[in-house]
């Protein structure tokens, strides 16, 4: 996904998913640039924060992640033929990370696989938005 400079703030909108793993129906965490928060109600989330999580994505160089990391892999054996494998767990949650940019938007979604860099910022994403008790 090409970005843009100039770019206002309020055209950025995170979101995170949380699928499986050991706490089922996890709700879906949407920030909109615009201060708001979506998840379970109530809430607001700073431009500043916004602005933070923004240059953490182009630090863990998530605008570059493959869109699906799901343990199939391919090796090249002994032999010169390409195997492939796959490798599902289903205890691991699956993470949709997903930004938005005006009408652009790139999505990771992690099955357990993907760089330890991206549950990073997902967990990042949860903690900057705390819902009111």
């Amino acid at each position: 996904m090409k970005i843009e400079y100039p770019l206002p703030v309020k055209n950025i909108t995170f979101r995170l998913k949380i699928i499986g793993g050991w706490v089922p129906n996890q709700p879906e965490l949407i920030l909109h640039c615009n201060g708001e928060g979506a998840y379970k109600g109530g809430g607001k989330i700073s431009q500043s924060q916004i602005f933070t999580l923004f240059k953490h994505a182009i630090e863990i160089g998530f605008f570059e992640m493959e869109s699906v990391y799901d343990g199939k892999g391919y090796k090249l054996d002994k032999k010169g033929m390409i195997q492939c494998h796959e490798q599902y767990i289903y205890d691991f949650p699956t993470y949709e990370v997903e930004i938005k940019i005006g009408n652009k938007k790139k999505k990771v979604t992690d099955r357990g696989w993907a760089p330890k860099r991206l549950k990073k910022f997902a967990n990042m994403i949860e903690r900057a938005y705390k819902p009111k008790k």
